[in-house]
């Protein structure tokens, strides 16, 4: 088991006795038991030593199938036995004998390498109820790997674990409902709440937010002593702290603190410099505007349709126009033909798939 663990990319704690010994903090952690034992995994999740544990949702376990013991011990015990023949002193053996038996412990190390694989192979995770159960499946063959980096590549499959978050999902999840968030309630909320999606580290809601900030999804500010929010960063690169009075503000808010604090705003989607292709509207005719100017009222379309190719580095650029045009229309689809580049199928799994399962957005790639 000891050479099956690495130190990446799981902290990792082989048959741990005590939880006092599990630290509570909002790293995952991966705790590898002897059997599975539900009652002693909801007691490490439910407490360090003799205080309430804060971090409930960092500690997956994995345990043994009971099932593939048997064979497992089997192997063991001819591993076991071929070494004692092989260090006996009063055995008399020939060389072709010493040759074979070497041969033979040593495949049959190799074999338990593989076999600790197939054996240790039930995750269990935190969520509302207690525990669930995920059998990992049978590794490759002739594949051996640490453990925890299985595991890790598991979790992050089933999206418990992700490496980044899309600024999308962070605006619809907690600002559709309220003006604005604390950022350090956002940071561990993950951490705190069994079944939640859990960030690797605290630099993913950092680059997250950043991101977000600098896209216009959402800005981000202070709350002042009269419990208002202040934004400060909107549409530029924000130094993000996750704590004290640090909060998420709605995008329309700091664009309204914004026009108060500069007067009639003009759109741009980005602050300084107008995108190539893509003219600037002067504040009489904000795209915000109404359809009737002056009494006179203008056409309108019930259905539009746009083909346009997209100069590049200019993504966020067009930001701003889809918020207003999912303001005007409930159905938007959305068709994108990609080329003269290159993405792995990693990558299409991990961030585009990922991406588009966390907004609760249907894909379909080809």
């Amino acid at each position: 088991l000891r050479q099956r663990i690495g130190g990446q990319p799981l902290k990792t704690f082989l048959w741990p006795e005590r939880s006092a010994d599990i630290p509570d903090d909002d790293v995952p952690k991966l705790l590898i038991l002897p059997r599975a034992d539900e009652q002693r995994m909801k007691s490490f999740i439910a407490r360090k030593g003799q205080t309430p544990r804060v971090h409930r949702n960092t500690l997956f376990f994995l345990v043994p199938q009971e099932t593939e013991r048997p064979p497992f011990e089997k192997l063991l015990r001819r591993h076991l036995a071929l070494s004692a023949l092989l260090e006996s002193k009063t055995l008399s053996l020939t060389p072709e004998q010493r040759k074979e038996l070497k041969h033979n412990a040593q495949q049959t190390g190799k074999d338990l390498q593989e076999q600790i694989g197939n054996l240790y192979r039930l995750l269990y995770l935190p969520d509302r109820q207690g525990v669930q159960v995920m059998d990992m499946g049978t590794p490759t063959y002739g594949t051996v790997r640490n453990l925890n980096e299985m595991v890790y590549e598991r979790l992050r499959s089933q999206s418990r674990l992700v490496a980044r978050l899309a600024p999308l999902v962070v605006k619809e999840r907690y600002l559709s409902d309220r003006d604005y968030v604390e950022t350090r309630q956002l940071a561990t909320s993950g951490s705190r709440t069994p079944g939640e999606v859990l960030a690797i580290n605290r630099r993913v809601w950092e680059d997250c937010i950043a991101l977000g900030v600098r896209q216009g999804l959402f800005g981000l500010g202070e709350v002042d002593e009269d419990g208002r929010p202040k934004c400060i960063y909107f549409r530029e690169k924000p130094p993000v702290s996750l704590q004290g009075r640090e909060v998420l503000i709605r995008a329309d808010l700091c664009e309204r603190q914004r026009a108060t604090r500069t007067g009639p705003p003009v759109y741009s989607t980005q602050p300084d410099t107008a995108p190539m292709g893509v003219a600037e509207v002067p504040a009489a005719m904000s795209l915000d505007a109404p359809a009737s100017v002056s009494g006179f009222r203008q056409p309108v379309r019930r259905t539009m349709s746009m083909k346009f190719r997209l100069p590049f580095g200019q993504v966020s650029s067009l930001l701003g126009l889809f918020n207003l045009l999912q303001q005007r229309f409930r159905r938007i689809e959305i068709t994108v033909r990609l080329g003269e580049g290159e993405i792995s199928e990693a990558e299409i799994e991990d961030k585009v798939r990922e991406t588009f399962r966390q907004i609760g957005a249907e894909v379909e790639i080809e």
